[in-house]
């Protein structure tokens, strides 16, 4: 829905994120009913800002946009304690390789490796 990007929306890390933000955030079902609702010619961006702006669904959408950026479940603008977010959905969070970074303390290299550009891991 927010990146049209097959690899990222038919990644199994990305639909259980999601399925853990819709089972986490008390309004992802109206946000998604009003997704069904939406007419096909919109544009997901266009759609995506509008949602931001209503104040009925502005928190769920802005939750849902910080959960694709950073691979963890967000509620009220703050990520959710460790259940449910597991370490994997870190990797597909976008705002990672936009910065060409991994998340802290997610990195799996041995100490040191920071000093030098991310492996293909990243890229």
């Amino acid at each position: 829905m927010l990146i049209h990007d097959g690899t990222f929306s038919e990644s199994p890390e990305v639909v259980s994120l999601v399925e853990a933000f819709a089972a986490n955030h008390p309004r992802a079902a109206a946000l998604a009913a009003a997704w069904d609702a939406r007419p096909p010619e919109v544009p997901i961006a266009e759609w995506l800002r509008a949602q931001t702006a209503d104040l009925a669904f502005k928190g769920a959408a802005t939750d849902l946009s910080l959960t694709a950026l950073f691979g963890a479940v967000f509620v009220d603008e703050k990520a959710m304690d460790a259940k449910p977010n597991r370490p994997e959905w870190a990797f597909v969070g976008r705002f990672w390789r936009v910065v060409n970074a991994h998340a802290p303390a997610l990195s799996m290299g041995p100490f040191g490796h920071w000093a030098y550009p991310p492996g293909p891991r990243w890229q």
